[in-house]
């Protein structure tokens, strides 16, 4: 599927599929939020479903730490 934007991307900015930096996407690898270090003072964005909605995604609602990186992968 092809996409075209009208706004210029941000200096710096490439614009790339998801395809061509995920290894594999999936539902349901959610960090626990009983933890708050998974979350607090995160850097590493972090897509909801709500938020895929055929759009650009510029920013997540939520970061998750490197801690929480680790502990989805494991």
């Amino acid at each position: 599927m092809e996409f075209s934007h009208s706004a210029p991307l941000p200096n710096g900015w490439t614009m790339l599929s998801l395809e061509s930096v995920c290894k594999k996407i999936t539902s349901g690898g959610t960090p626990s939020r009983k933890y708050p270090e998974f979350y607090e003072g995160g850097t590493i964005p972090w897509v909801k479903t709500k938020e895929l909605n055929d759009s650009w995604i510029y920013d997540t609602e939520e970061h998750i730490t490197d801690k929480a990186l680790i502990y989805i992968i494991c």
